[in-house]
């Protein structure tokens, strides 16, 4: 069952009573099941852009891009991360949430999502709204992120995803990635 997807007049008394900190520390759990659970639970809350601040203000940003990083443990059909990933997506037009990921480390991870092939095009879609935002949301975009992003191995997975992808606004943002990238 998915309590706020299945009872969505539950979203306020979760938010009230604490609960995006309860998930966010279910989330963190040695538990594969927990964790997906609440990475679930935690999807359906992000479409809301009403909870993005609390999603962040919890800490729910740093531990999911922990949960991409290679040395954590990875389910075999890598569902939590594809969760995690499209909750980041969700949050990352929120310049905070950008500033979480270049300070955590984050944008390799991500990129290691633009694969099409391996993930499909709703993730790869997903990593590359992130990274269309960390260029185009940021002021000025930070050298230092293009930089990562260069550094993480982004050109041919981006160059891939473009030649691959039925999503205009995939496109747009491996455009956007790619351009910012060249100047």
């Amino acid at each position: 069952m998915n309590v706020c997807r299945d009872y969505p007049h539950n979203w306020k008394a979760l938010i009230a009573t604490g609960g995006i900190t309860s998930l966010i520390t279910l989330a963190s759990s040695t538990s594969e099941d927990a964790q997906r659970k609440a990475v679930n639970e935690l999807a359906q809350l992000s479409v809301e852009t009403q909870y993005h601040r609390t999603i962040i203000e919890a800490g729910g940003i740093n531990l999911l891009i922990s949960l991409l990083q290679p040395n954590s443990v990875r389910s075999a059909d890598s569902s939590i991360q594809i969760e995690a990933i499209l909750i980041i997506a969700n949050v990352s037009q929120d310049v905070q949430c950008l500033d979480i990921i270049t300070k955590d480390n984050g944008i390799k991870a991500i990129c290691s999502f633009l694969n099409i092939s391996d993930y499909g095009e709703s993730t790869c879609f997903s990593a590359g709204r992130i990274l269309g935002n960390l260029v185009r949301l940021l002021p000025d975009p930070d050298r230092r992120v293009i930089g990562l992003i260069n550094e993480a191995g982004a050109i041919p997975q981006l160059v891939h995803s473009l030649f691959f992808s039925q999503n205009p606004e995939l496109t747009y943002n491996i455009i956007s990635i790619l351009l910012a990238l060249a100047t």
